[in-house]
């Protein structure tokens, strides 16, 4: 419709949406949220396997997306599709500290152990739901597993353009999202 009807339109393709940059606050749907529910998941198993120590990802806080659509929305109609989200990128080593320093120590340990403890509470019914996040990324089937290659190097140098710069994902962003979804209870057991 935007190349063949002419509709004057972007399109927009967010990333990982996380809280706000600027306090932590988390968005109303933290519950619902794939990665935090991901991260919950390990706190279950009190668990997370060494071999996606190294493993990146990318936060883009919500606030600093807002902005960042805004800006591009304001661009000339010829550039209609943008990909949303924050060029800096996190390992999960990183995240699983925060986590520690926020006091949710998991135990670092091997692909066949984490299966293992994986199973142990995928078999306990009044546990399983907890895991659910994990059951489709699980060790062990990477001949099912396909990862497209996602690139916004065309949208952040056009925000760079307009004067936006995303912040970079540090110790003190990743402690005040955890600390903030504590406060709420998230990873306790009986939420």
């Amino acid at each position: 419709m935007i190349e063949k009807d002419g509709l004057d339109a972007k399109i927009m393709r967010a990333g990982n949406l996380m809280s706000r940059y600027t306090d932590g606050e988390f968005q109303i749907n933290f519950t619902t949220n794939n990665f935090m529910r991901t991260l919950r998941a390990y706190v279950e198993l009190n668990a997370f396997p060494m071999s996606q120590m190294d493993d990146k990802e990318e936060f883009s806080p919500i606030d600093e997306t807002a902005r960042a659509i805004l800006q591009l929305a304001g661009t000339d109609s010829k550039f209609t599709i943008f990909h949303v989200f924050n060029s800096h990128t996190v390992e999960m080593g990183n995240i699983i500290k925060a986590m520690a320093d926020c006091g949710l120590k998991l135990d670092i340990v091997s692909d066949e152990e984490f299966e293992r403890r994986l199973q142990e509470v995928l078999a306990d019914e009044s546990r399983n739901e907890f895991v659910s996040p994990l059951v489709n990324y699980r060790l062990g089937d990477d001949d099912l597993w396909l990862e497209v290659p996602v690139e916004n190097k065309f949208t952040v140098k056009a925000l760079y353009r307009l004067g936006f710069y995303w912040s970079i994902t540090d110790t003190r962003y990743l402690e005040n999202a955890i600390s903030m979804l504590q406060s709420f209870g998230f990873f306790d057991k009986d939420f």
